[in-house]
Formats: C-alpha cells, structure tokens, sequence
C-alpha cells in the first residue's frame, strides 16, 4: 500500500460493534484538503 500526501481513508473494524456512521464511512476515501463534516473520532471509543 502506497502512502499518500493527497487522500485520506476511513478505515473501521467491522464488527457488531460499530455504529452505523463509522459502518457507513468505512472505506470511503477524501482529499485532504476536503473538509468531512464528520470525521472519527465521531464518539467515545470510537
């Protein structure tokens, strides 16, 4: 895996535990500079 300075990735651990924001973010790439209206950490233990 190359590493970038361009991109961002959401990575989770799928389990039964996550919530259905991360579940939903969960592999979605963004540019840098582009602002996410919600990024981790979105709540305790997240």
């Amino acid at each position: 895996m190359k590493i970038s300075n361009k991109w961002k990735n959401w990575v989770s651990i799928l389990d039964r535990k996550n919530c259905k924001p991360c579940e939903d973010n969960h592999g979605k790439i963004y540019e840098i500079s582009e602002k996410v209206t919600s990024s981790p950490p979105l709540h305790p233990h997240c």
